[in-house]
């Protein structure tokens, strides 16, 4: 069939105007998607807590469009010490723009006891040649995370040696030290229940007086006084002239000090121990005088002299120690017969 040249002129007016329509209708498209454009990220499986041990979180990730080009999603960790993410960058585009693409988070572990940490996997930037979906970088929400800490905040005691004595100011001692790297600086108060009885000291620390020491541990060395580093507390029997027995305290340690948690205010227990008294029970009876029938004086010996003629002889008594208590002795004659007691 010859087509004549009006009929080639509405031909091509045809095609170019169906070329027209085609353009209309793609800019169309791209207009619609771009109120849909976003990133769909799930909430955590099971927890939002990673561990110290390697404890993990994971979480879903997809786009909520086709993008008209490739999208390339780059995240990172907010804090590399507490937990780190993979895959750290995700690629999507038209074919699979809306399938879940799994991350995790894996906890780090560190020496310090620093308590529960917080950290984002965050979207680091959004790379499309698609201006719907580039648009977004830096526009989205990062997963809000916490990990745990696996150091415990305690205080470590070493093993009594004994108790005090007064005599020569007998010792006791033990040592102190931390489970773990503190945060900050950590002081340690060591105190005596009765420092008549005994009273504490050590080579390193803040502060000491009579009833109490304080110890510091730092969370390096550079003071000499790192926290891994046993300190050794002594305690020194005190002596007195009272014959009192042996008498117990007790040596309190603790609560810690910090400017950080977790070592603000750790307890631990306490140590009883006994002061063993130097001082004996005695009574001591000297002869002063004795009269024999005579009337003269005489020797004086273990044995009393005296005579029916109503002669007398004199001793004292007195306690060889200071007593804690009011002390009676009793006085008799074997045979009021022979000799009576005044006093």
């Amino acid at each position: 069939m010859k087509l004549g040249p009006f009929q080639i002129l509405f031909l091509l007016i045809l095609f170019l105007a169906g070329c027209d329509t085609q353009q209309t209708s793609e800019e169309d498209s791209s207009l619609d998607g771009l109120g849909s454009a976003g990133v769909e990220i799930t909430a955590p499986f099971s927890s939002s807590s990673t561990t110290e041990k390697g404890g993990t979180v994971s979480t879903k990730i997809r786009l909520k469009s086709a993008p008209l080009s490739p999208v390339t999603i780059n995240l990172k960790s907010s804090d590399t010490t507490e937990g780190s993410v993979s895959p750290s960058v995700l690629i999507f585009n038209k074919d699979n723009w809306d399938s879940y693409v799994s991350i995790t988070a894996t906890g780090q572990d560190d020496e310090d006891a620093d308590g529960p940490q917080s950290f984002e996997v965050q979207i680091e930037s959004i790379v499309s040649d698609d201006p719907k979906y580039s648009a977004l970088s830096g526009q989205v929400d990062p997963i809000k995370l916490q990990n745990e800490d696996d150091e415990i905040a305690a205080i470590i005691l070493g093993t009594l040696s004994g108790n005090t004595s007064e005599s020569s100011g007998g010792t006791g001692t033990f040592t102190v030290k931390l489970s773990s790297k503190p945060l900050e600086t950590v002081t340690i108060p060591i105190t005596t229940t009765d420092t008549t009885e005994g009273i504490v000291s050590a080579i390193d620390n803040v502060s000491e007086s009579v009833s109490s020491v304080s110890l510091r541990f730092d969370p390096d060395n550079s003071s000499g006084l790192i926290w891994s580093s046993a300190q050794t507390v002594t305690i020194t029997g005190q002596d007195d002239s009272e014959r009192d027995g042996d008498i117990g305290y007790q040596i309190k340690i603790g609560p810690s000090d910090s400017s950080s948690p977790p070592y603000k205010n750790v307890a631990a227990p306490s140590y009883s121990i006994t002061n063993t008294d130097n001082e004996t029970s005695g009574v001591t009876v000297d002869l002063i005088t004795s009269i024999d029938c005579d009337g003269n004086n005489a020797s004086i010996s273990e044995n009393l002299t005296t005579c029916e003629n109503g002669s007398t002889a004199t001793f004292t008594v007195k306690l060889d120690t200071k007593p804690s208590a009011d002390v009676t002795i009793n006085l008799r004659s074997t045979d009021p017969g022979e000799a009576i007691i005044n006093v």
